[in-house]
């Protein structure tokens, strides 16, 4: 998976993300201050590795993260019914 694709799937996590948390605020709040967000996708194998390494990153430079599970947006593909 190129790093083009990573970084495009995890802003589409990202923007599942806060969509959830317009509506549930309070998820904010088990953020730590300056804690990178680390989404580990449960339907994604390969992005899941990916974003696992960025978790093991943070763990050996002891930098402040937090870890979540969700899964990926599935995508609705508009089909046309009718057109006049």
């Amino acid at each position: 998976m190129t790093e083009d694709v990573i970084v495009r799937k995890n802003f589409e996590l990202l923007e599942e993300f806060h969509r959830y948390g317009f509506e549930h605020p309070e998820i904010f709040d088990q953020i730590p201050k300056d804690a990178q967000l680390i989404i580990l996708p449960e339907n994604d194998p390969e992005l899941l590795a990916a974003n696992e390494q960025i978790v093991e990153k943070c763990k050996r430079e002891e930098r402040s993260y937090a870890v979540f599970r969700m899964r990926m947006p599935e995508r609705s593909v508009p089909k046309l019914v009718e057109a006049a």
